[in-house]
C-alpha cells in the first residue's frame, strides 16, 4: 500500500472512533443531565444556543475549508487566516451578546438573554482552535485530532455533569459548551504543531473572500432546513416540549446507522467522496467544518454535527433548574 493510501486509511479510522466516541460521550452526558435537570433547562438552553449556531455558522466564512483546498499553504498564510476568523468571531460574539434581548423577546423567554451573552464567548474559543484543526486534516493528522475531540468532549461532560449535581441548573449545559470548546482549542494550539504569527496579511483575506461566501451560503442554507423545526417548537409549544423533542432527538442521533462517515456526526470527514488520484484533491474533498459550533454538540438537545440546535418561548411559569423543579419528569 502507498503511503498516501495509508494515510487516507487511516484518516478514516481516526475519523470514526472521533465521530462514534464523540456520540458515545454525549449520548451519556445526556443521560446524566437528563435526570439532573428539567426538561425546560434544556430548552432555555437550545433558545440560545440555536443563535449561537447560525451566527457560528457566519463566522466560519469558510476560512477553515479554504485553508485545506489552498493547493500551497506556508506560515504567513496560516496566520493570516488565523486572525481573520479570530477578527471575525470577536465581531459576531459582540453582535449576539448586544442582540441577546432580541432573541429573548422573540421566544418571550427572558432567561435566555444572559446565557446567550455567556455562550457568545465560545464563539471565540472556537475560533481560536479552526485553523490548527484544519492544517491537521490539511496533513492527513486524524489520529491527533481525534484524541483532541475526545478529550475535549470528556472534559466537557465532566464539568456539565459536575455542575449539574451541584444545582447550577441551564449553567451546566453553558459549561459543558464553553469547556469543550475551550479545551479542544487549547490543545490544538499547544500540541497541534502551528504557532500563528503576529503579522497577518490582508491580501490573504482577500484571497479567500469569494470561496468564503459560497461555504457560507450553503452552510446557513444547511443550518436552517436542519433547526427549523427545533424553532417551531421553541416558539410556539414553549422551553419544556422543546427539551423534551431535543433529548429524544439526541438519543435518536447517537445510534450508529449506515451512513458512516457521511452522516451528520463530527467527524472530520463528513462529506468525503471516491477516493481522487492527487493529494490535492484528498484535501479538496474533507470538510473544514469542525462540527464544534453545531447545535448537535450540545449535551442533550442536539444535532449530531455539523459541528456543535435549538429555540423557542418559555411557557408561563415555566423554571429552568435541577432535577427537584415542579416541571421535571425524569421520563425524559
Amino acid at each position: 500500500m502507498r503511503p498516501l493510501d495509508r494515510a487516507v486509511a487511516s484518516g478514516v479510522r481516526w475519523s470514526a472512533v472521533a465521530r462514534y466516541g464523540e456520540q458515545a460521550v454525549l449520548f451519556v452526558t445526556t443521560l446524566v443531565l437528563v435526570r439532573l435537570l428539567a426538561p425546560s433547562a434544556f430548552g432555555v438552553f437550545n433558545m440560545a444556543f440555536l443563535a449561537i449556531g447560525l451566527i457560528l455558522t457566519l463566522a466560519d466564512f469558510g476560512i477553515p475549508s479554504a485553508l485545506i483546498h489552498r493547493e500551497s499553504v506556508d506560515e504567513g498564510f496560516a496566520t493570516s487566516l488565523f486572525w481573520l476568523n479570530m477578527a471575525g468571531a470577536a465581531l459576531l460574539a459582540g453582535v449576539a451578546a448586544l442582540g441577546a434581548p432580541a432573541v429573548g423577546a422573540f421566544f418571550d423567554e427572558p432567561a435566555a438573554v444572559p446565557i446567550l451573552r455567556v455562550l457568545s464567548l465560545g464563539m471565540v474559543l472556537n475560533a481560536a482552535g479552526a485553523i490548527p484543526a484544519a492544517l491537521l486534516m490539511r496533513e492527513l493528522r486524524f489520529e491527533r485530532l481525534a484524541r483532541f475531540q475526545l478529550t475535549a468532549a470528556v472534559a466537557g461532560g465532566g464539568a456539565g455533569i459536575g455542575l449539574a449535581a451541584t444545582g447550577f441548573g441551564v449553567w451546566s449545559l453553558v459549561a459543558h459548551q464553553l469547556v469543550r470548546f475551550g479545551t479542544e482549542s487549547a490543545l490544538l494550539l499547544s500540541l497541534g504543531g502551528f504557532r500563528p504569527g503576529l503579522r497577518p496579511r490582508l491580501a490573504h483575506a482577500r484571497e479567500v473572500a469569494g470561496y468564503g461566501l459560497n461555504v457560507t451560503g450553503a452552510g446557513v442554507l444547511g443550518f436552517v432546513l436542519q433547526n427549523a423545526d427545533n424553532a417551531l417548537i421553541g416558539r410556539f409549544l414553549g422551553s419544556t416540549a422543546l427539551g423534551y423533542y431535543e433529548v429524544g432527538r439526541v438519543a435518536v442521533d447517537s445510534i450508529p446507522d449506515d451512513r458512516g462517515l457521511h452522516g451528520r456526526g463530527p467527524g472530520p470527514l463528513p462529506g468525503a467522496g471516491p477516493p481522487p488520484d492527487r493529494p490535492g484533491a484528498i484535501r479538496s474533498g474533507v470538510s473544514a467544518r469542525r462540527g464544534r459550533h453545531r447545535p448537535a454538540d450540545v449535551p442533550a438537545p442536539a444535532r449530531s454535527h455539523d459541528p456543535l440546535g435549538t429555540l423557542r418561548r418559555r411557557g408561563a411559569g415555566e423554571s429552568v433548574g435541577p432535577r427537584h423543579r415542579p416541571d421535571h419528569a425524569p421520563g425524559a
